[in-house]
């Protein structure tokens, strides 16, 4: 229900040429880090790709879970992710357009938000041209339209009750909490969906292809998500178009994100330094 009404909602609205925002130069998709504080080398990894290679006139979309604990406007990660915010003014600085959208590890980013000019928060994701091709971009933790505990549980942490309390508790003890809850999502949901039985997989792949492909039917010609880890991609006639649903994968371990430059005919990927930097 939640998925199709997403759906319903891409198809009256998102791809109305008012709502659809034209990239210029360079599509950036960067989603599932994890970053867990500046001197991780997936922090630096990060800020030598934003540093060197996204230019000005580019968009730089961070689809969700950039950082693997962030709840509420606390300075306590404000200060824990300072290169990362950085490096995102500097971006913004000359010229970059950045799109954050929140994932089930960073949450009521709007903080982050307001320190970088040139930037906006989307929710549930962002509705993009790469000239005349529609692309919709969002974290991915909607796919699953069955999994009713986490879709409440989801409701509840963007709920404004949550973002009352989050104002009102000790930093320390905000931080505490987000780091178990953390730890614990992963003790549940293995980093790498490749060490599933195989079966397991198929159905993980066929959730997310079908959330994609209804995406795909409301008007959208790539869609890309994150969130499940998937290093997955297909490409493939629908009527006369030819569309493409990418999942970003676990950039950490697969050392690829996502890049569309002008005339390129799909999103591809492109190496994402962090690997390079553990290859020895």
């Amino acid at each position: 229900m939640i998925r199709s009404f997403f759906s319903k909602k891409l198809s009256l609205n998102v791809w109305n040429a008012a709502k659809v925002v034209p990239v210029v130069r360079n599509l950036w998709v960067v989603s599932d880090l994890h970053i867990t504080h500046d001197e991780d080398s997936t922090a630096q990894s990060f800020v030598e790709l934003v540093d060197l290679q996204v230019m000005a006139g580019d968009r730089l979309v961070l689809a969700g879970d950039l950082f693997d604990v962030f709840l509420g406007e606390k300075q306590i990660f404000i200060d824990r992710f300072q290169l990362v915010i950085s490096c995102l003014k500097r971006a913004a600085a000359r010229g970059v357009f950045i799109d954050f959208i929140e994932g089930n590890h960073d949450l009521q980013l709007a903080k982050v938000v307001e320190l970088i000019p040139n930037s906006r928060l989307r929710e549930p994701g962002v509705a993009l041209s790469l000239s005349g091709v529609n692309c919709w971009i969002e974290h991915g933790d909607l796919a699953n339209s069955s999994d009713w505990g986490y879709l409440l549980l989801r409701a509840a942490l963007r709920s404004a009750a949550l973002r009352l309390l989050v104002e009102v508790v000790p930093a320390p003890l905000v931080d505490r909490i987000s780091r178990t809850a953390s730890e614990t999502s992963r003790n549940h949901h293995p980093m790498l969906p490749e060490s599933l039985p195989a079966s397991e997989l198929s159905n993980l792949r066929k959730i997310y292809r079908t959330a994609a492909n209804q995406i795909l039917l409301s008007g959208a010609d790539r869609v890309i998500f994150g969130h499940c880890h998937d290093r997955d991609e297909v490409i493939f006639r629908m009527g006369e178009r030819q569309v493409q649903y990418i999942n970003m994968g676990f950039p950490p371990v697969h050392g690829t994100v996502l890049h569309w430059a002008q005339g390129d005919d799909r999103i591809r990927r492109v190496p994402f330094r962090y690997q390079a930097a553990h290859s020895g």
